[in-house]
């Protein structure tokens, strides 16, 4: 398919004229061709402009001439853009589970890598697939604990305060929090929020986020729990105060820590939201 649009840009009349003159042995149809043609444009190996088709820079830094290594480059990436549903329980524990595998999947990848590639393809993509639902997951949180703020702020006969609550990763990830609003003093919490599944909180914090916690007021780390396909629910927060002796030290100028996974204690949490000054610590 790459072959016969090659660098060029090429007619939807053209095309389909080459499909039909392709020499498949029977395998392919010009139907079968549209639709990998099809399944290339919606992968971003193709593009299109009106009627005409052409390769985009993606298809372009494949090899020109081993096909075989060309299969193989849209079978990886394939597998690394798409991330299979079976991906999470074939890959459990950070190693590949071959009883997991669909059949179809286990005999495509015994025909084109061998196992040590294999692994590495699936490994990766596996790291992907939990960076996706982290993010997921975390975007869920976040909308959980600003309508959790309102509500509380609202509750206690504060709507004018409620309203300034805003989630401010929209604006930019990089600030080193996500949720600003004012507590019922009106003085404004900067809420970091981490949203975990499973039974005991364990979250990853970065070193801006710690840095910037470090550095200004009422900073929270505010935790959510999420269970099956329910909304997350918020368990409670803290502040850093009993974290900062867990953290990771640079021990050489050369190499520094940017992002450390922590598990948090459910004793050092406390409940709710910091939000009334009378429970929030006066360190946060």
């Amino acid at each position: 398919m790459l072959r016969i649009v090659g660098r060029g840009r090429h007619a939807d009349s053209e095309l389909l004229a080459s499909y039909r003159a392709t020499p498949s042995g029977g395998f392919l149809s010009s139907k079968g061709l549209l639709v990998a043609q099809q399944w290339l444009a919606e992968q971003g190996w193709l593009t299109r402009e009106g009627t005409t088709l052409g390769a985009t820079a993606r298809s372009l830094a494949l090899p020109d001439d081993d096909e075989t290594e060309v299969a193989r480059e849209l079978v990886r990436a394939m597998i690394l853009d798409s991330l299979p549903a079976w991906l999470s329980a074939s890959t459990a524990r950070g190693e590949v589970r071959e009883e997991f595998l669909p059949e179809d999947a286990s005999a495509l990848f015994e025909e084109m890598f061998d196992d040590d590639e294999r692994d590495a393809i699936l490994l990766a993509a596996a790291s992907k697939y939990d960076a996706e639902a982290l993010r997921e997951l975390g975007e869920a949180g976040e909308d959980v604990v600003l309508s959790a703020c309102r509500d509380f702020l609202e509750a206690r006969g504060r709507p004018d305060l409620a309203r300034k609550a805003r989630r401010v990763s929209l604006i930019s990830d990089a600030m080193g929090w996500d949720i600003s609003s004012p507590n019922l003093a009106g003085e404004l919490c900067r809420l970091e929020v981490k949203c975990y599944r499973g039974r005991d909180p364990t979250v990853y914090l970065t070193r801006n986020e710690f840095e910037v916690g470090s550095r200004r007021p009422r900073w929270y780390l505010v935790l959510c729990r999420s269970t099956g396909d329910s909304a997350p629910e918020v368990v409670g927060w803290t502040t850093l105060t009993p974290l900062i002796p867990r953290m990771p030290v640079d021990v050489v100028l050369s190499a520094e820590w940017q992002v450390t996974k922590i598990r948090i204690d459910a004793s050092e949490l406390r409940p709710g939201l910091p939000l009334d000054p009378a429970d929030a610590l006066a360190d946060g």
